[in-house]
């Protein structure tokens, strides 16, 4: 169901729990609710200078991320009843009812607003002198002095594209900033995309999976670069697959313990399973299960056995014994 129907049988029916949203790119986020309210969220997936700044300032980027899921297609949410969040979470305390009438204003306003700053090297400018007061405004402000363009104000405050254009156009019209028109060669997202290209040329194909993965958390509307960490991973996985072929078995290593991610991955290994069945019980996707495997080879909490042999050649033998 789309995000807001999710929401608002969360607020008519009062639960209490876990709301996670995991998004087309791979990256997750996640509400707690309870009493018809947000009570926490995750940190915002990108990092800049709202969100590693005072509270006020991360708690104004982890809404913003909340609100920017609203725009977001494909995405998948779960609901789990639970009593607490986990930690490192940011304190909201927003009514679900404000999250879900934002989320949908927003949704409405973004065409007009797209279309209307489709240039991300405009360069901004002050055209009046003066602060507003809340910090997202006044950082805008500041990097108008310096003339930034758009995309590089983006990257710098660490907001999406969608907020800080709805910010932008909120100085626009009360005329405090002015954009100066396009200045080529200053867009950081081109900058970031070429520098993704060089290390898919090299073959670092995590490597630039994280470049597209950071403009797509930036900009989850962002087709080209959806469109090629789609390709990168395709590579990537056809890669980890010549040293880790789907038939081979993965048997437990003699290293210690590991947590996180890699800890599930190595759960599922038991006492030997081929690549192929870990791939479809991972709770990974598979160009991370892959990932987390080859990790784990590397530092000898697993090794690779003799291929498995497919069953119908197991029942020859049998049947020729």
């Amino acid at each position: 169901m789309p995000l807001e129907e999710l929401l608002q049988w969360l607020d008519q029916s009062a639960r209490t729990g876990f709301v996670t949203v995991l998004r087309p790119d791979g990256y997750e986020t996640w509400l707690a609710v309870g009493d018809r309210h947000v009570s926490a969220v995750s940190p915002a997936v990108i990092e800049g200078a709202l969100s590693g700044g005072s509270d006020a300032e991360r708690r104004s980027a982890a809404l913003e991320a909340v609100l920017d899921l609203f725009l977001i297609s494909g995405a998948r949410f779960r609901f789990e009843p639970r009593p607490a969040p986990p930690p490192g979470g940011i304190v909201l305390d927003q009514p679900i009812g404000f999250i879900v009438m934002e989320g949908l204003r927003h949704l409405d306003e973004w065409p007009a607003l797209d279309a209307a700053y489709p240039d991300e090297s405009a360069l901004l400018a002050r055209a009046q002198p003066g602060a507003i007061g809340t910090a997202a405004l006044d950082a805008i402000l500041r990097l108008a002095d310096a003339h930034c363009s758009l995309g590089e104000a983006r990257l710098r405050l660490g907001l999406s594209r969608a907020a800080l254009l709805r910010r932008v156009n909120e100085l626009v019209q009360r005329e405090l900033v002015s954009i100066d028109g396009t200045s080529p060669g200053v867009d950081p997202v081109a900058a970031l995309l070429a520098q993704a290209a060089t290390l898919l040329g090299e073959g670092q194909y995590a490597e630039a999976s994280l470049v597209f993965r950071a403009l797509l958390a930036s900009d989850p509307l962002d087709a080209r670069a959806r469109q090629l960490l789609t390709r990168t991973e395709r590579l990537e996985v056809q890669s980890l697959s010549l040293s880790l072929p789907p038939d081979a078995m993965v048997l437990p290593g003699k290293a210690p313990g590991v947590a996180g991610n890699a800890a599930r991955v190595l759960e599922l290994v038991g006492e030997g399973r081929p690549v192929v069945y870990l791939v479809a019980a991972s709770p990974l996707r598979e160009v991370e299960t892959l990932r987390t495997l080859a990790q784990l080879r590397k530092t000898g909490h697993v090794q690779l056995g003799a291929r498995a042999r497919p069953r119908a050649a197991r029942a020859r033998k049998v049947a020729g014994s």
